[in-house]
């Protein structure tokens, strides 16, 4: 039977093909045989499961968030205080987020707009046709690809997912402030996770760790690959940037962050991308965009779920 359904939903069950548990697989052979809809209620539970099992706690504490590295910015060096929350191990991928697409039949900033912007001959140009479906070139994507982290989405394209993601699950998602982003990615021991020059993050080698401009081969990677932080996140630097919940603060006052839904003039994003510099990376960067409608394919997303 999970073989059968596979067959019709290749990527959305791939998580439960692979290691199903035996309640599981015994709830599955009864919907299966009582139930004419049990495809939807098998999809609907291995995607709760993979949501449970793809989050991780992280532990609230304090720690002085920024880098006097970041001069140019005016925001290195001030306290933050952090509650604990959940963080997503990886970056949404096109199969998450084409989950919400065949829920909601959202239209994408990039949609609306009628391209996004990818990276000719190392300029950046806005191309039309280019969506969420599509890779880092702008070429429309195989189903073997949907491990990748989703790109072509704007602040306000994340938002909405995490608003979906928030009602079907009745549990609060949403992005990640930059503090908390910031807090997790540096690791429980407040250090990891540092790009240092070109060759490290923290004591991991920037190829273990990271896919950046030196080892991408000018595209996104599946999720996962390389090497997580000591708190079990992996991608926190390199691969995608990833939109953070705030609108941009230059000062290290007035911080508070951005409520889902609203529309400020600016936003950030944080943790470099395929295409970055590696002796450019530094966990406490971040990357200044003037719109939450701006679309790319370095730019991406992960969530938090509240406590």
């Amino acid at each position: 039977m999970i073989a059968e359904t596979s067959k019709q939903y290749p990527m959305k069950i791939f998580r439960l093909i692979q290691n199903p548990s035996p309640t599981l697989l015994l709830l599955c052979s009864l919907l299966s045989t009582q139930l004419p809809n049990a495809t939807h209620i098998i999809a609907e539970l291995s995607t709760k499961q993979a949501l449970q099992d793809s989050m991780v706690l992280i532990p609230g504490g304090s720690y002085q968030m920024g880098s006097s590295n970041d001069p140019n910015f005016k925001r290195a060096g001030h306290p933050e205080n952090i509650k604990s929350f959940y963080f997503a191990k990886y970056e949404v991928t096109l199969e998450e987020f084409e989950q919400f697409i065949d829920a909601t039949h959202y239209e994408t900033d990039a949609d609306k707009a009628g391209g996004s912007i990818v990276l000719i001959d190392k300029h950046h140009e806005t191309k039309s046709g280019i969506n969420w479906k599509c890779d880092a070139n702008g070429k429309l994507r195989s189903g073997f690809e949907y491990t990748h982290p989703v790109i072509h989405v704007s602040w306000n394209d994340a938002v909405v997912y995490c608003q979906w993601l928030s009602q079907k699950t009745g549990q609060t998602y949403r992005l990640p402030t930059e503090a908390e982003w910031e807090y997790a990615a540096r690791g429980v021991k407040n250090s990891s996770y540092f790009a240092v020059g070109s060759n490290m993050i923290g004591n991991d080698p920037m190829d273990e760790a990271a896919w950046t401009a030196s080892n991408s081969a000018a595209k996104t990677h599946p999720v996962g690959q390389k090497k997580g932080n000591e708190l079990g996140l992996h991608d926190m630097i390199g691969n995608v940037w990833e939109w953070c919940q705030d609108e941009y603060q230059y000062m290290p006052n007035n911080r508070d962050f951005v409520k889902a839904g609203e529309k400020g003039y600016a936003r950030t994003c944080r943790g470099g991308s395929w295409e970055s510099n590696p002796a450019n990376l530094h966990v406490t960067f971040p990357m200044f965009v003037t719109n939450a409608n701006y679309c790319s394919s370095y730019v991406g997303f992960r969530v938090v779920r509240e406590l």
